[in-house]
């Protein structure tokens, strides 16, 4: 894919999600953010997208002689390599069982299987079975990584924090704002639409490789290796990414954009989103969104517990702001956290 300029585009980032997919549909009309029960429902609804990036193995090893991209990425990400895991040969990720699987790729590749490779096994093998079923999405679906593309929005530094805590949050949504600022919107959105939904860290991948697609659109397509290999079914093994050139103009912008995450209210005080605030009672909070009652269009709060499991909350702005009384005297209800 070469570079061109954007004007109209639309991108489609696809994550793992307890047996379903993610996907985040980015474009110049807006966004769409939905979860999904197969890899060919996703396709399905995303047709005629310019790039669609996935976080799956795509093309496997049957031997020792099929040369993957993992090894080059990990250690592109340095420290934070760990986040990448070996792949299993297609044999094992056919396998009826565990001990089979770990027989087979030990056999073909004279490795071992983690828990964590023989855990999404079957998303590979059903985007494997897609692919070999549908030629017209063969090298279309790319594989991507969203601690690699995160890196590469990020100037070439990977973010240490994990993803599943307020600290990680945060920071992912500090560097997709800069290149999508309704990345806030998304991560709404999506928890709106399911009354269980609460995890975040999928779709904030998914977010990441739709945004990366976009980056890919506009500056091109890079890849690991920088001439992959073809797997015996015709897939490439490579993991795909873009780089922003401009990097300092994205922060300079960004800057301004950020202006917006800040809300006055009650006239003197001033929510900051992304900081931490401590409850009158003691225990901390980060401050997430600020979001709109459907019904009333009062503004609410969003924030996330930072102890035991790490609930998110709501509640209105009004309330989050204001004073209460403790013994005898007048405090805030939330006092932001000065670092």
């Amino acid at each position: 894919m070469t570079k061109r300029k954007v004007a109209g585009y639309s991108c489609v980032g696809i994550d793992a999600c307890k047996g379903k997919w993610v996907a985040v549909c980015i474009s110049d009309k807006g966004f769409e953010v939905d979860k999904f029960d197969t890899i060919g429902d996703v396709c399905k609804s995303y047709p005629d997208c310019d790039t669609y990036l996935i976080d799956i193995p795509i093309g496997l090893p049957e031997s020792r002689d099929d040369a993957r991209p993992d090894m080059l990425v990990k250690k592109e990400l340095g420290r934070k390599g760990s986040s990448i895991f070996p792949v299993p040969c297609r044999q094992a990720v056919y396998a009826d069982d565990k001990a089979r699987a770990r027989e087979l790729n030990i056999s073909a590749l004279g490795k071992n299987l983690s828990e964590q490779s023989i855990g999404i096994s079957k998303a590979i093998r059903q985007v494997d079975e897609f692919l070999q079923a549908n030629h017209e999405w063969k090298n279309r679906l790319l594989e991507s990584h969203p601690e690699l593309c995160f890196s590469k929005l990020n100037g070439n530094q990977p973010i240490m924090e994990k993803k599943t805590t307020a600290e990680g949050y945060n920071r992912r949504l500090e560097v997709l704002r800069i290149y999508y600022p309704a990345a806030d919107k998304v991560i709404e959105r999506f928890l709106s639409d399911g009354p269980n939904r609460k995890k975040t860290d999928d779709v904030v991948d998914a977010l990441c490789l739709a945004v990366m697609g976009r980056l890919i659109v506009e500056n091109g397509c890079r890849r690991f290796p920088e001439k992959p290999m073809m797997d015996s079914k015709g897939l490439l093994m490579q993991i795909v990414y873009s780089e922003e050139k401009n990097m300092a103009e994205k922060m300079e912008s960004s800057n301004n954009v950020n202006k917006e995450f800040s809300t006055e209210s009650n006239g003197k005080r001033e929510l900051s989103l992304g900081k931490k605030y401590r409850h009158f009672k003691g225990k901390e909070y980060l401050v997430m969104h600020i979001a709109k009652d459907s019904e009333t269009l009062q503004e609410m709060v969003v924030y996330q517990a930072l102890y035991g499991e790490y609930g998110i909350w709501v509640r209105p702005l009004d309330m989050f702001l204001e004073k209460v009384e403790v013994g005898g005297k007048k405090v805030y209800r939330f006092e932001e956290i000065v670092e």
